[in-house]
């Protein structure tokens, strides 16, 4: 038999006993191959096989070496596709909009009656298929796709979550296999962490992440559920945490109590990098546990912190345990957010900062003022890219950052600056940014007719010839005794000069037609 009929035959055989004789050794496939394809016929397979010489036994020997050592073709799939490319396909699924998907999980909820006196509540329950979105349904087409999709699918996680569930469902059953896959961890703090423990505002900790009443907001997370998800995701590199409460007079300092309950757990968040904490109803004031969080956070890359702070009164705090200090420490900082906080001062200009900081938020933080906040962000971040400030100011116009003695024509140097936000009470605030000659987007708060004139002035100079988006944000304008028209005239105007130097802007008008008896018509 000639090679080319042993390879065909090889093939074959190797086939048939693979799916025959699964335990069948090599040595038995070749010696019932050299049988079969040395004989003639059949009858004489016996007499044949030991008639073989050493020569044929080398050259099917060759044959069989040589087909394995050909590569083999097979269907290419999905899972062929560079890493990279497949997280690019899963992020375009994640894009896609989930039409109709709310709606329907929301007829999927029941209401659950329990024993005795218990409060009814409402939790989604599938009685066919679940309701998946659309990575979810993606993820079910293979066993290969899906084992490749599952730590993505879980890797970040808010709570309260978008469909109504017991929180043990997570804490007792999903997260004790998928909790090591979770990255991102977002929690909406319950009133309950503003209470001793054992005691409840309303529920108790059963009815987080439930609703009792659907037309309200769900549950959110009481203390005890709060540990139990942070100490289930071990592999977190972002937390947040936020509330919307404010503390009951015979409660006040509770919450931060909790917090600093937390600071012990959190540490053990070896990978944790970026550090979320926002109390939006602004109704607690924090004093230590903003500056004890990120002293045992090296590793964070990101850190934004939008809560009332004060330092502790009366009493000397000793330097290593100030806010500034400690963020002076973080040693691969890039992103610093602040918001309504009153800890920033010149003693941040005392510390050795560094210098990785590119982006900076400082948001109505009492206190300070034009020439301070160019004075520490200058220091804390020479490379600045970045720039957010928004000013505190209040309706009646008091203690907003007011400064007679800044000189606009004072020029702050960010020689690396290309975006800047910014909303002042100074109109002429805006003029000291002119020699940042690196700009590329700036957005500009208006709130008098001078605000509205300052960004033209600046265009026609010529002094950022790297601009490509202006926004000015003209809502905001103060009405009483100002002459609305000649507001829009301003913005019209500028408009025009964005136009002659092609740069892109957007407006965002003053939209209301009646004001305090003034018609902008």
């Amino acid at each position: 038999m000639k090679p080319s009929s042993w390879t065909a035959q090889l093939s074959l055989w190797r086939e048939i006993i693979s799916e025959i004789h699964e335990g069948t050794e090599r040595a038995s496939i070749l010696e019932i191959f050299l049988e079969l394809g040395s004989s003639a016929s059949t009858h004489e397979a016996s007499s044949s096989i030991n008639n073989l010489t050493d020569s044929s036994v080398g050259q099917i020997l060759e044959v069989v070496h040589d087909d394995q050592s050909q590569p083999r073709s097979r269907r290419v799939g999905l899972m062929d596709l560079p890493i990279e490319v497949f997280d690019k396909i899963l992020d375009q699924i994640h894009r896609l909009p989930n039409h109709g998907l709310y709606e329907k999980r929301t007829l999927g909820e029941v209401k659950i009656t329990g024993p005795g006196d218990m409060t009814p509540y409402y939790t989604y329950l599938y009685r066919d298929s679940p309701i998946l979105n659309h990575v979810q349904n993606f993820s079910l087409t293979s066993r290969e796709i899906y084992q490749y999709c599952q730590p993505r699918l879980w890797r970040k996680l808010i709570f309260p979550t978008s469909s109504p569930a017991p929180i043990d469902l997570w804490t007792k059953g999903i997260l004790c296999k998928q909790g090591t896959h979770v990255q991102s961890l977002a929690l909406t703090l319950s009133e309950n962490c503003c209470k001793p423990l054992g005691e409840f505002i309303e529920h108790d900790s059963f009815y987080d992440n439930l609703d009792i009443d659907p037309t309200r907001e769900r549950k959110q997370i009481s203390p005890k559920n709060v540990k139990d998800l942070i100490n289930m995701c071990p592999n977190l590199s972002t937390l947040e945490m936020s509330y919307d409460y404010e503390e009951p007079n015979d409660d006040k300092g509770r919450t931060e109590d909790f917090l600093l309950d937390l600071v012990p757990l959190i540490s053990n968040l070896k990978h944790l990098q970026e550090f979320i904490f926002v109390d939006t109803n602004r109704g607690t004031i924090l004093y230590e546990f903003p500056s004890k969080v990120i002293g045992i956070l090296p590793l964070l890359e990101s850190l934004i912190i939008c809560v009332p702070t004060h330092t502790v009164s009366g009493s000397q705090k000793l330097l290593d345990s100030s806010f500034g200090f400690n963020l002076s420490k973080l040693r691969y900082l890039s992103r610093l957010s602040l918001g309504y906080v009153d800890v920033i001062d010149e003693s941040w200009c005392l510390y050795e900062w560094p210098k990785t900081i590119t982006n900076i938020e400082f948001l109505c933080c009492r206190g300070l003022l034009p020439s301070l906040a160019h004075q520490v962000i200058h220091h804390i971040a020479p490379y600045l890219t970045d720039l957010s400030l928004d000013f505190p100011y209040k309706d009646d116009g008091d203690d907003w950052e007011f400064e007679p003695n800044w000189n606009p024509q004072s020029h702050l140097s960010f020689p690396y600056l290309t975006n800047l936000r910014l909303c002042t009470r100074n109109a002429h605030f805006l003029v000291s940014f002119q020699n940042c000659k690196s700009l590329r987007r700036v957005e500009f708060s208006c709130r008098t007719l001078e605000h509205c004139r300052v960004p033209r002035g600046i265009l026609l100079e010529g002094n950022w010839p790297q601009l490509e988006k202006l926004h000015v944000n003209a809502d905001g304008v103060e009405i009483i005794g100002v002459n609305l028209r000649e507001v829009e005239d301003e913005l019209l105007s500028l408009e025009q000069c964005c136009k002659e130097i092609n740069l892109k802007v957007i407006i965002t008008r003053f939209t209301r037609k009646f004001v305090w008896g003034n018609n902008i018509a």
